[in-house]
């Protein structure tokens, strides 16, 4: 069961599964539900366009098996940054017990007299923050060479090895698009050094928080400093550290300095508490 949390409906999602076959999973979808937006983007992929709720998948039975797999989203255009889309995805079992626990014979059992009901077996969450293409190629950069030192020391034969190649595959494709050259990243256990492109500090504020400010979903998403000339500035962050500190800062009333760089001045790093 994947729940889409705030992730614009519209999007595409894609749950890879290289020990699965993409038309068992159709089948067994279509026997379960009257309806469905699933479908088949290759022999081991599924594809799903994200809808304002949830979406199930069912999973084959496989004695128990776990099934490797990678889960990715497209975005829809207009998303900007500073955004976070977050996405639950939880894994449901079915078990069956019998109406009454008095119910022990075989010829109960055969009647039916079960019911069986649903759990919640696993859980994990998927955060997508929006970002600009140079802020974000560094760090895919380094990642690939990890990833690719990672699959150079694989067995072939672990069920993650497919599943890493084709990650490989898709980070090489953003580098690529963000203008990087991912062929010329060599594996790496420690990976490439970050480098930050322009002066770390392009100019500080100072003042008091007047205003913390939170999303519908009561999220961290910016704070409003006001200045000694009277002036108020926002400065947008989805940081909860962040948000923890500024928060404290307006009650206390205590003096911060706020310290950006980049030509927008917007992007905050670092921040003083004077005390």
């Amino acid at each position: 069961m994947i729940d889409w949390g705030n992730t614009p409906p519209g999007s595409t999602a894609y749950v890879y599964w290289p020990e699965v076959k993409a038309a068992d999973v159709l089948q067994l979808a279509s026997e379960i539900y009257n309806t469905h937006l699933l479908s088949a983007s290759d022999t081991n992929t599924i594809t799903c366009k994200v809808v304002k709720g949830v979406t199930y998948i069912p999973i084959p039975s496989g004695a128990g098996k776990q099934f490797a797999g990678l889960l990715t989203v497209d975005l829809p255009l207009g998303v900007t940054k500073g955004q976070l889309f977050k996405i639950t995805v939880r894994r449901l079992a079915t078990r069956r017990v019998p109406t009454n626990a008095r119910i022990t014979s075989s010829q109960d059992s055969a009647k039916g007299r079960f019911k069986s009901w649903r759990y919640v077996s696993g859980a994990f969450e998927v955060k997508i923050p929006v970002t600009l293409e140079e802020t974000m190629l560094p760090y895919d950069e380094n990642t690939l060479a990890i990833m690719k030192w990672r699959f150079e020391n694989m067995a072939t034969e672990y069920r993650w090895y497919p599943v890493l190649k084709r990650y490989i595959s898709y980070l090489s494709a953003r580098i690529d698009g963000s203008g990087g050259n991912a062929a010329s990243i060599n594996p790496s256990q420690t990976g490439i050094p970050v480098k930050i492109k322009g002066p770390v500090e392009y100019g500080a504020y100072s003042g008091k928080v007047s205003e913390v400010i939170y999303d519908c979903f009561g999220e961290f998403e910016g704070f409003v400093l006001w200045t000694c000339c009277s002036e108020k500035r926002l400065f947008k962050s989805r940081e909860k550290s962040i948000g923890e500190l500024v928060l404290r800062a307006c009650k206390e009333r205590l003096q911060i300095s706020i310290y950006v760089h980049g030509k927008d001045q917007d992007e905050i790093c670092k921040l003083t508490i004077h005390c």
